[in-house]
């Protein structure tokens, strides 16, 4: 409900996965969290109908496979280097489904199929040949089958109140197939009805729920919140849709390792003594999820003070005596959050020394210490009174780039490259007279 796109490697990672689970495949096992299995996703079925394949020495429509690649979400590009894009130059055509690692280039001899060829994206060279090609969704906003668009969305604005220009304008982008910023919102309008991910999984399949209590209360953690942005979006004359339109609800979601032949829960250790009474030991491990969230409305919203959520945060964790702790990858990410924490008067203890040493030894109720590591996802330990928070839940998450094949550098660039750095490290280092290149 924010203002905001989501991750796009996400949404085609998603569908990358569903594609495989409707194929059958995606492995032994499947782990997702109590959020990620909550979220609903396109229909089986419409999803089907979205996906083709393209073997050798077989004739190809070369109209038909543009149409399909439109409608399942991919953009024409000049050239194919990102996943979800593709390129037609006369009889050959360029694609990147997110099921493969490498872009796939597909020669054809008038209609037929030549040869099917993975290519290197930043030499644009083929590598080696593929036995067929397959091709899948890449957004979640295509159209499926059932699907009345138009009405739904000037159904959702009448309810917010939504100017009639911007809605009208709106319309007009989606019928001109438009991927715009922000469409992600009205995903439930490009479906007749969004499932529940157990649809693409084997009847047979057997689920382990680990906590069955604990996901339904982060399935109900969850629901609220949507709730409360729903109605904030609404109140701002926003078109939006009901959260249950997104998510499953507790019921919903336990429902579907209730329907599977076998179900095993991890349930909460029972301790029994001589007198037969019966306690319950939980490990409990809690996650910043409220704490991130706020944040990110925060960033969303252009508040006046982002950090406000976090200041609230560390000063109600100290006055209950917890031990305080953040985490920076690096020593320059923790005295920038160092100094802006300072700002607001909140003195922090600086760790230059990488590693987690005297984390359990930190004085409850103390300053918070800021520790360098490369902990992505922060987390409370009740029984210890331990409360870690990451750099990445204050300030948002980073771009995780995967290594892969890199474009040689000539001599020249090497060198000029070298000569401009002059020794520096980062930016840091830079001083007043140095010299910059813009």
């Amino acid at each position: 409900y924010a203002e905001l796109s989501p991750d796009r490697r996400a949404i085609l990672a998603r569908q990358a996965i569903l594609f495989r689970l409707s194929q059958g495949g995606g492995g032994d096992v499947l782990i997702a969290s109590a959020a990620a299995a909550q979220r609903r996703v396109i229909p089986r079925a419409g999803f089907a109908a979205l996906c083709d394949l393209v073997l050798p020495e077989e004739e190809l429509d070369r109209t038909r496979l543009d149409a399909n690649l439109t409608r399942a979400g991919y953009a024409r590009a000049a050239v194919v280097e990102d996943p979800g894009t593709f390129a037609v130059r006369g009889g050959v055509i360029d694609l990147f489904p997110p099921l493969y690692r490498y872009p796939v280039r597909v020669e054809l001899f008038g209609d037929l199929v030549e040869s099917i060829k993975l290519f290197d994206p930043h030499t644009q060279r083929t590598m080696r040949a593929v036995d067929e090609l397959y091709i899948h969704p890449v957004r979640e906003t295509v159209l499926t089958p059932g699907a009345e668009p138009r009405g739904r969305i000037l159904a959702a604005a009448d309810a917010a109140d939504h100017p009639s220009a911007k809605t009208r304008a709106l319309l007009e982008q989606l019928e001109a197939g438009e991927d715009f910023f922000g469409v992600e919102a009205l995903t439930p309008a490009f479906h007749a009805r969004l499932a529940a991910v157990g649809e693409y999984l084997p009847a047979a399949a057997p689920w382990f729920v680990m906590d069955p209590d604990g996901v339904r209360r982060a399935a109900d953690e969850e629901l609220a919140d949507a709730r409360e942005r729903f109605s904030a979006r609404r109140a701002d004359h926003r078109i939006a849709f009901a959260p249950e339109e997104h998510f499953l609800t507790g019921d919903e979601l336990l429902a579907m390792p209730s329907r599977a032949p076998m179900r095993i829960d991890a349930l909460p250790l029972e301790m029994h003594g001589a007198d037969d009474a019966s306690t319950s030991v939980r490990f409990v491990v809690e996650s910043h999820t409220p704490l991130v969230r706020a944040l990110e409305r925060a960033r969303a919203e252009k508040a006046d003070e982002l950090l406000r959520p976090l200041l609230h945060h560390l000063a109600g964790a100290r006055a209950e005596g917890w031990r305080v702790a953040l985490s920076c990858t690096t020593l320059t990410g923790a005295e920038r959050l160092a100094g802006l924490l300072g700002a607001h008067d909140v003195t922090v203890a600086l760790r230059r020394e990488p590693g987690a040493a005297g984390l359990f030894n930190l004085t409850p109720g103390a300053p918070p210490t800021i520790f360098l590591g490369p902990l992505r996802s922060g987390f409370r330990l009740l029984a210890d009174a331990l409360d870690v928070v990451t750099e990445e839940e204050i300030f948002g998450q980073r771009s995780h780039h995967r290594e892969g094949p890199r474009a040689p550098v000539s001599p020249a660039v090497k060198k000029t490259s070298q000569a401009f750095a002059a020794g520096l490290a980062a930016f840091s280092d830079l001083a007043p007279g140095a010299h910059l290149v813009h």
